[in-house]
């Protein structure tokens, strides 16, 4: 019996242009491929690539609450890994960037000796970059899930960007299918975000383009006006730096910045 292996892709968020000339070689010579794509330019592509693909979407509404789907989306993977098959499971954007299936399927095949690799893909944040011409290096960019802010006592550095993802379902403890939250669960995070950010506070609803015809969003509001605003499950928000950076004199001597 051949060993089975697993190759974890990242597609990209722009689906077939972000995937690279390596990643589809992959899927082309792989027994079964597993997917998370929904568009259906993206599923077309996936037919042509490997017709044994197989949507791992479906358990979304087999299993009673996120966390389950997600270790039956491993399970499923894992199985046909253990079964002797060459798979890869392929993910839209990148693979590790919100997505915890490929952790569990890490874990689960490390514990079975059988050889796993992760190939990374362009994720949002790099399209962030991109899009809104920010370069994490100045000042800086801090990513933090919105719900995670809310509920744990974390501070944003306010000389930074400040990036929250997943800010539709911000106050969520349903844990079941991803869904908006509540406009008064959202109120409740921009009354956190008050305690540093000003009611004006600048706002950037982000989404990355899927498709070369969509060009995605790029909306700026008020942060008074986050909570009543249409966000999608994709919805991103980024906040500017609301200080500007100050010298630490007793590690930098302010005048060799003017040499």
């Amino acid at each position: 019996m051949k060993q089975g292996r697993l190759e974890i892709v990242g597609l990209g968020i722009s689906i077939p242009r972000h995937t690279t000339m390596f990643t589809e070689s992959l899927i082309r010579s792989a027994d079964r491929v597993f997917h998370h794509v929904t568009h259906p330019v993206a599923q077309e592509y996936m037919d042509q690539l490997n017709p044994n693909n197989h949507s791992l979407h479906r358990h979304y509404t087999e299993q009673e609450d996120r966390p389950r789907a997600y270790h039956a989306m491993a399970d499923e993977v894992v199985s046909a890994v253990a079964a002797g098959e060459r798979v890869v499971m392929a993910l839209y954007g990148h693979p590790r960037v919100f997505a915890v299936v490929p952790k569990f399927c890490i874990e689960q095949l490390q514990e079975l000796a059988l050889p796993v690799t992760m190939h990374p893909g362009i994720g949002a944040d790099a399209c962030i970059y991109a899009d809104l011409n920010l370069d994490p290096a100045e000042p800086g960019i801090c990513h933090v899930e919105a719900s995670q802010f809310l509920f744990y006592k974390l501070e944003p550095m306010l000389q930074c960007h400040l990036v929250l993802w997943q800010v539709s379902i911000a106050g969520d403890t349903t844990f079941t299918t991803i869904q908006r939250s509540q406009k008064e669960e959202r109120q409740r995070l921009v009354d956190k975000l008050r305690r540093w950010y000003p009611a004006d506070h600048p706002v950037c609803l982000y989404e990355a383009g899927i498709t070369a015809l969509h060009k995605g969003r790029q909306e700026w509001i008020e942060l008074k006006d986050l909570a009543e605003a249409h966000l999608n499950p994709w919805t991103t928000a980024v906040l500017r730096p609301c200080k500007g950076l100050e010298v630490d004199e007793e590690f930098l001597d302010p005048a060799t910045l003017q040499s």
